[in-house]
């Protein structure tokens, strides 16, 4: 498969776009005082959530892992980016890269919502910013006590397919000679994430450089040590208001117990839910999906401002950070704040009528914001 994109200069750092301002503020049902409908910002045009790409993307897949049967349930597909032809605004586009950072996606366990094609333009926009990324089907297997030996399993597949097949990218190895990867997860697939990064060491897989957590759930996973987790690690955490504390919760534990890494590098965002316009901002268990009826109100399928603004920005920024020393500014939430007191990582850009979209917090601590959560640190 194949997406059009543009050359983006790597060292463009800025959020870009005209603000509208002066507009009238929304009343109800996202109509303005002239009945018109008020909608949610655009895509930005520069930036890790921004449509400036570098490159095309070419899915391959599913791969079923060495020594398993394709009914086995460990199978994997792989997203890697590949160079555009020249076009008349991009006569010079960057050739298929020799190597690329890696990202191992993992979805949400829901049924429903398991599908590479629910993340597929998340999936896509990673791969089109010159990331290759796995998508790990690890869903197929019926029960819960598996998932973690599958991921691990897919993604040393993955690894040695992408190292070893020609027709694909191999990884980019950082200093200490392990591919460079990042692990990005929704719900289950986030508890999975962090999971794989505190048990890496003792199972033999390659450390992640960071992970970037979206709503984790646990479920009936077993639990870790996030302690384990490599310090240099960056973490992520974000949840969102419209999902319950029993949702919320898991991300806090967490992020409680990772007293080996400073605070600056495992930033906790809180999303907060925006009803201004149309379709609503819901801050819901789902909005990390891209192509579903479950994370809006009303339902539609289609992106919008969450998956820019969010789930685009914070796992491409992350992972930009962790290879490149890019973006490291909406990954880690230490910009400079703009007019509009917000940075680069909580900004979330205007409504149609120039009302600020609610911006992502970032909680200095997350244990004492969730006071009322009850939530467990031990």
């Amino acid at each position: 498969m194949l997406i059009s994109g543009q050359q983006m200069k790597k060292h463009d750092m800025k959020m870009g776009g005209s603000l509208l301002v002066g507009a009238l503020f929304a009343i109800t049902y996202g109509q303005s005082a002239f009945g018109q409908t008020i909608t949610p910002p655009p895509q930005p045009t520069t930036g890790p959530g921004s449509a400036q790409y570098l490159y095309g993307v070419v899915q391959s897949g599913p791969f079923t892992v060495s020594g398993q049967s394709k009914k086995s349930g460990y199978t994997y597909y792989t997203f890697t980016p590949v160079g555009l032809h020249p076009t008349q605004s991009n006569p010079h586009p960057l050739p298929t890269p020799a190597s690329a950072p890696v990202v191992l996606f993992l979805s949400a366990e829901d049924s429903e919502a398991v599908a590479y094609s629910d993340y597929l333009f998340l999936i896509q926009q990673l791969a089109a910013f010159g990331y290759s990324t796995i998508f790990a089907n690890y869903t197929q297997k019926e029960e819960q006590k598996d998932y973690s030996a599958v991921v691990e399993a897919d993604l040393k597949d993955a690894l040695n397919q992408l190292t070893t097949n020609a027709t694909l990218v191999k990884p980019t190895l950082g200093a200490n000679g392990q591919p460079l990867y990042t692990v990005v997860g929704h719900s289950e697939g986030a508890y999975l994430a962090l999971n794989l990064a505190a048990t890496a060491v003792q199972n033999g897989v390659p450390v992640p450089a960071a992970v970037v957590s979206f709503e984790a759930n646990p479920g009936k996973l077993a639990a870790f040590n996030a302690q384990a987790i490599d310090p240099s690690t960056l973490v992520i955490l974000l949840v969102g208001d419209d999902d319950d504390s029993g949702r919320i919760c898991p991300s806090v534990t967490v992020w409680s117990q990772l007293t080996q890494i400073p605070s600056v590098y495992k930033p906790f965002l809180y999303a907060r839910s925006d009803s201004t316009g149309t379709p609503a901002q819901l801050a819901n268990h789902w909005f990390p999906l891209t192509y579903t009826d479950k994370d809006t109100d009303p339902t539609y399928y289609a992106v919008d401002n969450r998956d820019w603004n969010i789930t685009y920005k914070l796992s491409v920024a992350a992972t930009a950070c962790v290879s490149d020393g890019l973006y490291c500014d909406y990954a880690l939430g230490n910009g400079p704040l703009n007019q509009y007191g917000v940075t680069t990582q909580t900004d979330l850009g205007f409504w149609s009528n120039g009302q600020q979209v609610l911006p992502l917090v970032l909680e200095i601590n997350p244990v004492l914001a969730f006071s009322t959560d009850k939530c467990s640190t031990n």
